[in-house]
């Protein structure tokens, strides 16, 4: 996805200098610092993969069993309390987001400064989480 996403900004930043766009182009991220975008690409997903591990331990904490949580994925509910389920959820879902918001904060900008500012992915991703 960064790769893709480093086109689509060099692109975009060519188009503003020269006013020309062509197609081949937009694939400019697999030719200039594939390298750094793919390792942002795998710091990206690592990241979020991290984020959802707290949100589903709580999860199963708060449904009592992994047993339980089988039998929510099989849509058996006869064990589960409704109340149960919807706390569980609801408490995983919120840990989820908080811990991914962070994570997308390091993102976003995290392409376009290994485009153009020639930077490594880690330090791009610092950079675009610290306020400016």
């Amino acid at each position: 996805m960064p790769v893709l996403a480093g086109g689509m900004i060099y692109t975009c930043k060519q188009t503003d200098n020269t006013g020309n766009i062509e197609f081949t182009m937009m694939f400019q991220g697999f030719k200039d610092n594939f390298s750094q975008l793919f390792i942002l690409g795998a710091i990206y997903l690592g990241l979020i993969l991290l984020s959802f591990i707290p949100a589903l331990i709580t999860l199963v904490i708060s449904l009592g069993s992994f047993e339980a949580l089988s039998d929510l994925a099989n849509s058996d509910y006869s064990t589960l309390s409704d109340a149960n389920l919807f706390i569980g959820m609801m408490l995983s879902l919120l840990i989820f987001m908080l811990l991914l918001f962070p994570v997308l904060m390091a993102y976003i900008f995290a392409p376009a400064l290994v485009i153009e500012q020639g930077m490594n992915a880690w330090p791009a991703m610092k950079t675009s989480f610290l306020p400016a």
